[in-house]
C-alpha cells in the first residue's frame, strides 16, 4: 500500500501503554518516518520509545495502522521504522507493544492439526498480535497457547481466536489474532498479566 506520507497530518504512537500525538518531520532514505511530538498522554512526564510500538493515522478519510519499532531521536522527537504492512485499522480496544515472547499455535488443516511456533508482539483483552514463519488463513479459528508471566512467575494462557489479517513482512508473516472465547481462568491470568505490563512500562 502506498501511501503520500507528506498529506498525513497527524500521526499516533503508541508504546506501552502510552500515547503520543506527532506530526511528520522529514522522511528517511530507507523509509523511516521521523515524527515531532506534539502532546503526550500525561504533559509531566517524557515519551515512552526505545521498543515496539503501534502508529495510526488518517490518510483519505480512512483510518490505518502499522507496527514497527519506536526510537527516540532528540527532545521531544521519535524515529519510526516499519516492521511490518499498513492495515485498515479496526481495533476495538488498544493492545500493549510487549518484547517478543514464544507462543503455540495450533489450527486445523486437512486431516490433521497444523502446529506453528509464534511469537506475540502486542496483546489485549480482545486479542494479539503474533509473528510467524508460515502464514495464517485468514477468517479460520485457531488455538493461541502461551505463558503470561504474573507476579514474576509463568501461568499458562490459552484461546481459541480468530484470524483477522495475515500480511508478509521480511520473511515473517505478522497476523492479527482475535480472542472468541477465554476460560475463566486464563481470562485473570490475562488481566493480571495486562495490569503489570501497564505498571512495568519504561518511560525515559
Amino acid at each position: 500500500m502506498d501511501i503520500d506520507w507528506k498529506q498525513v497530518k497527524e500521526f499516533t504512537v503508541t508504546v506501552g501503554n502510552r500515547t503520543h500525538r506527532a506530526v511528520l518531520q522529514e522522511i528517511g532514505p530507507e523509509g523511516e518516518l521521523y515524527l515531532q511530538i506534539v502532546e503526550r498522554d500525561h504533559p509531566f512526564q517524557k515519551a515512552a520509545t526505545g521498543g515496539p510500538g503501534r502508529i495510526s493515522f488518517v490518510s483519505g478519510g480512512q483510518s490505518y495502522c502499522f507496527h514497527g519499532k519506536v526510537c527516540a531521536h532528540g527532545q521531544g522527537r521519535i524515529m519510526v521504522i516499519r516492521e511490518a504492512g499498513i492495515i485498515v485499522n479496526h481495533r476495538q480496544e488498544l493492545r500493549l507493544a510487549v518484547p517478543p515472547f514464544p507462543a503455540e499455535i495450533r489450527a486445523k488443516a486437512f486431516l490433521r492439526t497444523k502446529v506453528l511456533e509464534a511469537f506475540i508482539y502486542d496483546i489485549s483483552r480482545k486479542g494479539v498480535r503474533v509473528a510467524t514463519e508460515v502464514g495464517l488463513e485468514t477468517e479460520k479459528q485457531c488455538r493461541l497457547a502461551t505463558s503470561l508471566m504474573v507476579k514474576k512467575s509463568y501461568r499458562p494462557f490459552e484461546a481459541l481466536c480468530s484470524v483477522r489479517y495475515c500480511l508478509p513482512e521480511r520473511n515473517r508473516y505478522f497476523s492479527g489474532l482475535r480472542f472468541d472465547q477465554v476460560g475463566l481462568e486464563a481470562r485473570k491470568v490475562l488481566e493480571k498479566f495486562l495490569t503489570e505490563v501497564r505498571a512495568e512500562t519504561s518511560l525515559f
